[in-house]
């Protein structure tokens, strides 16, 4: 009987520009590889590599710049309301 092995996959697989996964933040050759890492190397990666880049990944997201499909996704938005606005007064 084989036992299960540990994955940090959540289901949201898309690699970034920089590689890495937007759900686990494995690289695509972490993820193509996972199966033939040692256990510990594994854990390894869950418990301190992977967390580390979440976090980095997290504090780059907050410093990016408002791109262009946000900003006329907010337009929209905001144009809408306003409409919805003038149209209730």
């Amino acid at each position: 009987m084989s036992s299960a092995v540990l994955s940090p996959c959540i289901g949201i697989c898309e690699l970034d520009a920089a590689g890495y996964c937007a759900g686990c933040h494995r690289s695509g050759d972490e993820i193509a590889g996972w199966l033939g890492l040692h256990p510990q190397q594994r854990q390894q990666l869950m418990d301190h590599v992977l967390p580390a880049r979440e976090g980095r990944h997290i504090a780059r997201a907050a410093q990016a710049p408002l791109v262009w499909a946000d900003a006329s996704e907010l337009h929209t938005e905001l144009w809408s309301e306003s409409v919805t606005a003038i149209k209730s007064e």
